[in-house]
């Protein structure tokens, strides 16, 4: 395949596919460049003059890659993954790091293997976490427990990506035995730990993160955000249906932006529906003054990043064909969308 790549990309070979008259948003450099999108099997083999077996005329479009929510719960939706995907892709959204905890809160393993098998077959890439803390706290009475043997038992499952949000931030700081058990389970098979860490700062912040997690959707004021950035971490603004805080994108500089990624956390069906998902808070954002490149790129090249996904998150050769092409960078209204390829919307 690599052969067919390189040929494409010199124009040898026709490509499979080809976006025309693109203008694309440049998330390596910040700017916004013209030309033709030339994809080969799942990667896009250059940006130039190509010509492909299949043509998307974008003449009037504008294309980004495709959009990754950084934290979700799918079923907090409501629905099943197959008719979350349906929503979500044709907004734009390829890509979704998924914490299945309040259906692993009811019925356990059982809960997450079901929502790893029903995602296999939509054109949504759903990287699964696995639930830190079932239940969330110890005052709950829940349906399921997973202790610290069973997340060292299942965190190298094939289909769990990583450790979901951290909420028992106490535990990990005081350094709780169960605690210590699941945070080293993770690092020991080298699977990224998500973060719930709200007003932890000073002394009990760095330890937190030496328990090594990465990130965190629950921050509320400037300080807390720049100390957390400071310190490493990478910071979800949120647009769920119930909590959001992209106000918090005002804090948002050139200094930092890198370290900055969007997500839903909980989003209701009916928003999904009539207002849609990353697409509706890139609209909110830029309405809101932030530079439309940087919001893509929080929405895109960031998070690919942040959760380790090489050749992702960008337009450029070799990297994979995620791709949205919208009618501008203020309405994010998509007219396609392609996923590894393929027009799926």
């Amino acid at each position: 395949m690599l052969e067919k790549y390189i040929r494409a990309a010199r124009r040898e070979i026709k490509c499979d596919l080809v976006l025309k008259n693109t203008s694309y948003v440049d998330v390596f450099t910040g700017k916004i460049r013209k030309g033709d999108i030339g994809v080969v099997g799942e990667k896009i083999v250059g940006v130039g003059e190509y010509e492909g077996e299949t043509e998307l005329d974008c003449s009037d479009l504008t294309v980004t890659p495709g959009y990754i929510d950084g934290h979700v719960h799918i079923e907090s939706s409501q629905l099943s993954p197959e008719e979350f995907a349906s929503l979500i892709v044709p907004r734009g959204t390829t890509t979704i790091i998924a914490d299945p905890h309040e259906i692993t809160n009811v019925c356990g393993m059982a809960g997450c293997e079901y929502i790893a098998m029903a995602s296999l077959n939509v054109p949504l890439e759903v990287k699964l976490q696995l639930p830190s803390c079932v239940p969330a706290t110890p005052f709950e009475t829940s349906g399921a427990v997973l202790n610290g043997n069973d997340i060292e038992e299942n965190i190298n499952t094939p289909f769990i990506f990583g450790l979901g949000e951290f909420m028992n931030y106490p535990g990990v700081i005081n350094c709780d035995k169960d605690v210590m058990q699941k945070l080293e389970s993770a690092h020991i098979v080298g699977k990224i730990i998500d973060g719930h860490a709200p007003s932890v700062h000073g002394y009990d912040l760095n330890a937190y993160l030496c328990g090594g997690i990465s990130t965190d959707h629950e921050c509320a004021t400037g300080d807390e955000i720049e100390e957390k950035i400071s310190k490493g971490m990478y910071v979800h603004v949120r647009h769920g249906s119930s909590t959001q805080n992209l106000g918090n994108a005002k804090y948002i500089t050139a200094e930092n932006m890198r370290r900055f990624l969007l997500c839903t956390d909980d989003r209701h069906s009916a928003d999904l529906k009539e207002k849609g998902h990353i697409d509706d808070a890139l609209r909110r954002l830029v309405k809101d003054g932030l530079n439309p490149v940087w919001a893509v790129t929080c929405a895109t090249l960031n998070p690919a990043e942040c959760y380790g996904f090489k050749y992702r998150g960008g337009i450029a050769p070799f990297y994979l064909a995620d791709l949205v092409a919208v009618d501008n960078l203020t309405t994010f209204n998509a007219k396609y969308v392609i996923k590894n390829c393929k027009l799926v919307a």
